[in-house]
């Protein structure tokens, strides 16, 4: 945690860290994978194929393996956070990061997310910004 977190933190143009936000895009990324199609992260690396299938897609005698069902420890962390968030501030976070995608794999424009919510895009941007303040300061108790 210490790479992402260090004592000199940028700020977003709203003054919440930059930290959160990646950490939400990482979260947000992990939590609308699929096992198929460019959103969150592949099942399989480049390099965890190459050594599994080898050059020409043959498998190979390796000892990596490959586990679906674990989670990054950030990604975990930021999870049990979301979790426990008012019901109000998870649905404007989810929006946010976790928004629908259309068939080309695209996230709707910022004002489509605010409209979805019925918002205005200024206070889809004001509660937005409450939402990552709640989640940094449970991220530094």
């Amino acid at each position: 945690m210490a790479a992402v977190m260090s004592e000199t933190r940028a700020k977003n143009r709203n003054g919440v860290p930059a930290e959160v936000h990646a950490l939400l895009t990482m979260w947000g990324n992990y939590r609308q994978r699929t096992r198929v199609g460019p959103q969150g992260y592949p099942k399989e690396s480049p390099f965890v194929k190459a050594a599994l299938y080898g050059k020409l897609g043959i498998p190979q005698e390796s000892n990596v393996r490959v586990d679906d069902d674990s989670m990054p420890a950030l990604v975990e962390w930021i999870d049990k956070i979301v979790l426990v968030m008012p019901e109000e501030l998870r649905q404007i976070i989810d929006t946010r990061y976790r928004p629908p995608l259309n068939e080309y794999g695209n996230e709707p424009p910022f004002e489509a997310m605010a409209k979805s919510l019925y918002m205005s895009p200024s206070t889809f941007r004001t509660r937005l910004e409450s939402a990552q303040w709640y989640v940094y300061a449970r991220m530094y108790p």
